[in-house]
């Protein structure tokens, strides 16, 4: 085996690093070892100067064996059968019995009448037997599976911001879903695991979930003491049983590896490594750098929680290296070149000679980075295609300032940028073809305003070729996930999957579809709600998430697949709740001044939010980075006295407990994952629905946020027959459209045909591998 070492490198965007720490030989990323070609014997020991090569492209997920690539396995033994009647044998010589009758003639076996009939019987009988068992117990082949209805899995006091991962743990054959949790019962992390299946763990506060995809039946469960928020699965074969293993970062510190098959940790991160103040982001492979048989990894740890939005004096965020079989440290971290913090996922990217390189990027939402000429810096991880064309992927890099650009893989020269002023982004891009030309394009999702408020979003297309811009869709909200692409039949021609929260003016009018049915969810949440007695709760004054699929050919009218509705949410404020609220008033501001008996209609509470307040709160995006922050936040010297008391008098007089409503409205923060989990050969969409409250009390001041999440199964086809379509621009039926004339008279379920799941590109975050490439 001949193992070549070029040089590899570390580079940041567009800054270079010499490697992992000064004279660090073990572990760095300096002179790492390149995989090539290995010329294989397959002639069982006799010479021959054939070779086999098995790419990277044989194997499937969740399988180690080459599953039949016929460019991997073209070589055919040739066995020559020369004069075989003539060959020597050391064996004794065997006579033939005579009753056989065999003769030779011109090369043809002559049988008897009885020895042709016998077989002849005996071929029928077999084939016979063989039809009858394949009638009674038939094979089962892809695609020949019963579609499932779609599922839903609900959990209380659990929220997540991780990505959606499809993986088949049950050995069915059939993909199924692992997600992430954070738990959301404060003060009280114990309980909530246990009521999530958590038995003798003292305290957690997230975990690893996965269900079957078919039908949504728990699998397993692993606790975790932070909040996961990144999985990845693939190319990982830890414990040497042949099939993959799973990844998992998050909050606190947190990385493990975990055997998707029994829902068992493999191992912890190397405790020498962490900082539990910090997370760590989404890890990539590199060679085996200690040569024990297992992939190694490479990981960006940062993100410190205890600095404040105005604090820019922060800790240098690190890369580090770590055993891919053990998560034991690999020689020392690397902080940021340029001693800012770091939030994105290393990406991993390769040149024409084989030379790798670890791409990160440094800074926050307040905090700028190297690559950034602005205040802000390099949060999401950039996206690796080839959009030069000239057999190198390229990098797409999107600074937080909404900046995109895109480098040349080969000499990081420049290839063309875009900016978007007033506008930040938290939300990776999504490469798919959607003009007619042989180059892939790009969906960004802009959010406009400044962290941590945002009051509009808006998805872009632009031209992979010049960053142009061929297509948008403005909203009044501003969502969080990433939108993902699916491959068609048609090679140059692709849909986009995407959520929208709020759509903007006319645009929030629909045109249905001929035929097609509401796909609006509609729901009550609490025990509380008596018919007569509940309070109202306008609820549908909040705006609905919808999940849209356009293409070029509906362009102008994107197809909504899926409303999820704000809904009315029953509480009961308790005496309980009363007294925790004034204690911890007075903590914070002092005693509560003497009561004035003042007429309540004298008296303006003005800690009272209002719905917009909510909208924007809701659009709060502290938490994706690791900082949690209080809402609503009142003036820094609190709230007023004349509120104190207009507050205490309101409540003194109540008679608990008070039951009241708030809105329970959708919170995307969540990157679903498409994939066939069931077998009946079409694609099916799972996605997490969060859902966000804030409850007040009677006087309408903050008490808390309650979270509600979902996860669910629905088919992309039978969505497609339900679908509406939705006019961009002005929110009614176009001209031409009205008479059921040009696409509106189709289905578009017949519009679109989806290729399998292993042909498509970008089905999943960072794509189906977690690793950015295209």
């Amino acid at each position: 085996m001949l193992l070549q070492e070029p040089s590899c490198y570390v580079i940041s965007l567009p800054g270079e690093s010499p490697g992992f720490g000064e004279g660090v030989t073990t572990g760095g990323l300096r002179n790492l070892p390149k995989y090539h070609e290995l010329p294989q014997d397959v002639s069982d020991g006799e010479d021959t100067d054939e070779e086999v090569t098995i790419t990277a492209a044989d194997f499937q997920p969740g399988h180690f064996l080459p599953q039949g690539n016929d460019k991997a396995w073209t070589q055919k033994d040739q066995i020559e059968l020369d004069e075989i009647g003539t060959q020597k044998s050391n064996r004794p010589s065997k006579v033939i019995d005579s009753e056989l009758d065999v003769q030779v003639s011109s090369g043809w076996l002559a049988l008897s009448r009885t020895r042709i009939a016998c077989f002849l019987f005996s071929l029928s009988m077999c084939v016979g037997f063989f039809v009858a068992m394949a009638i009674a117990f038939p094979c089962e082949e892809e695609g020949t599976h019963l579609q499932t209805p779609p599922w839903r899995v609900t959990l209380s006091d659990a929220a997540s911001e991780t990505s959606v991962r499809l993986y088949d743990i049950d050995g069915d054959g059939l993909l199924d879903v692992i997600v992430g949790l954070g738990f959301t019962a404060l003060g009280n992390i114990s309980d909530s695991c246990r009521s999530l299946g958590v038995d003798e763990v003292s305290s957690c506060a997230g975990g690893i979930r996965a269900y079957n995809g078919a039908t949504g039946k728990q699998l397993w469960h692993i606790p975790t003491f932070g909040e996961v928020f990144l999985l990845r699965c693939g190319g990982l074969d830890i414990n040497a049983d042949g099939w993959e293993d799973c990844l998992a970062t998050g909050r606190m510190g947190l990385m493990l590896a975990f055997n998707p098959k029994l829902g068992e940790v493999l191992w912890r991160v190397d405790p020498t490594l962490v900082d539990h103040h910090w997370n760590f982001y989404m890890p990539q492979l590199v060679p085996d750098l200690d040569r024990d048989g297992v992939p190694d990894l490479v990981a960006a740890h940062g993100g410190d929680l205890r600095f404040k939005a105005h604090e820019h004096n922060r800790t240098a965020g690190r890369l580090v290296l770590l055993s891919g079989a053990t998560g034991r440290s690999l020689g020392s971290w690397l902080d940021m070149p340029d001693g800012h913090e770091t939030y994105m996922s290393v990406v991993v990217h390769q040149t024409r000679d084989g030379s790798l390189y670890a791409l990160f990027g440094s800074g926050g939402e307040t905090i700028t980075g190297e690559w950034s000429s602005s205040s802000k810096g390099v949060i999401l991880p950039p996206v690796l295609l080839d959009l030069t064309r000239d057999g190198v992927r390229d990098i797409v890099v999107s600074v937080f300032d909404s900046t995109v650009a895109v480098l040349d893989g080969e000499t990081l020269e420049e290839v063309w940028t875009k900016s978007f002023p007033g506008t930040e982004s938290y939300s990776l891009l999504a490469p798919g073809f959607f003009n007619n030309d042989s180059t892939l394009d790009i969906m960004v999702r802009l959010n406009k305003g400044g962290w941590p408020k945002y009051n509009s979003s808006q998805m872009l297309i632009l031209d992979g070729r010049t960053g142009t811009e061929l297509w948008s869709f403005p909203t009044h909200g501003a969502t969080f996930s990433s939108p993902l692409t699916l491959r068609t039949e048609d090679p140059g021609r692709d849909a986009f999957l995407f959520w929208v929260l709020g759509r903007e003016g006319p645009a929030a009018q629909s045109v249905q579809h001929p035929g097609g049915g509401s796909h609006v969810r509609r729901r009550r949440h609490g025990g509380h709600e008596e018919e007569g007695h509940a309070p109202s709760c306008d609820a549908m004054n909040m705006p609905s998430q919808e999940l849209f699929l356009v293409d070029r050919d509906f362009a102008r009218t994107p197809i909504r697949l899926v409303e999820l509705e704000s809904i009315p949410y029953y509480y009961n404020y308790t005496e309980e709740d009363y007294r925790k609220q004034k204690l911890e008033e007075e903590q914070r501001f002092g005693p509560s001044p003497d009561f004035e008996d003042v007429p309540l209609e004298t008296e303006e509470d003005s800690t009272e939010m209002d719905l917009t307040e909510e909208l924007i709160a809701v659009t709060d995006a502290a938490s994706l980075t690791g900082r949690r922050t209080a809402f609503p936040a009142n003036s820094p010297d609190g709230p007023t006295d004349s509120s104190r008391r207009q507050r205490q008098r309101r409540q003194d007089d109540l008679t608990f407990p008070v039951l009241l409503c708030t809105p329970m409205s959708p919170n995307d923060r969540t990157t679903g994952a498409v994939g066939d989990v069931d077998g009946d050969g079409t694609l099916d969409y799972v996605f997490i629905e969060g859902r966000l409250a804030f409850l007040k009390d009677p006087g309408g001041s903050f008490l808390r946020m309650d979270y509600l999440m979902s996860i669910n199964k629905i088919n992309l086809n039978v969505s497609l027959a339900e679908a509406h379509l939705v006019n961009i621009q002005t929110g009614q039926t176009p001209p031409g459209y009205q008479n059921g004339t040009h696409l509106l008279s189709r289905n578009p379920m017949g519009h679109f045909h989806f290729v399998p799941l292993h042909q498509q590109r970008w089905a999943g975050y960072m794509g189906q591998r977690g690793d950015g490439k295209v």
